[in-house]
């Protein structure tokens, strides 16, 4: 048994790095057309468009259908920095190998969800608990070291 939607992209990757994007828009129209929600089709489909706001349109399709796609959302993260020109990623040297990016169905594995940065409460007590230690380490020799 073949996973269709799975080949379809792995040969939409194939196309899209030799630089053959009007078959890999087919392959991917025909995966999106297969499954809308797929989250990988969304995101080989942001390689179709040198225009930032259709990109980042379609990367936000993918991280919607997928929030877990650690690839999709650091794209969208760059597409909607200051620096917006993007270029860099329409070079087929930025794709060593979209393949590894898709997930092989076959396989079980879950990405970890997205770790949320500490807030400045946490931040400010650790700095306390770190001035409190000094502070103690001083008094501890200043006690020892007095005559």
């Amino acid at each position: 048994m073949t996973d269709l939607p799975h080949d379809l992209l792995t040969q939409a990757a194939a196309e899209l790095k030799r630089g053959s994007k009007a078959t890999a828009e087919s392959l991917i129209k025909q995966a999106l057309h297969n499954d809308p929600h797929n989250a990988d089709a969304w995101f080989l489909a942001s390689f179709l468009t040198q225009v930032p706001e259709e990109r980042r349109a379609v990367l936000e399709q993918a991280v919607k259908y997928n929030p877990t796609h650690e690839v999709a959302r650091q794209a969208l993260i760059r597409t909607t920095a200051a620096d917006t020109s993007f270029s860099d990623l329409n070079a087929p040297s930025w794709m060593p190998d979209l393949t590894d990016l898709l997930p092989n169905p076959r396989a079980a594995t879950q990405l970890p969800a997205p770790t949320a940065a500490p807030t400045w409460e946490a931040t400010a007590i650790r700095i306390l608990i770190g001035l409190l230690i000094i502070i103690a380490g001083l008094i501890f020799v200043v006690v020892i070291l007095s005559p």
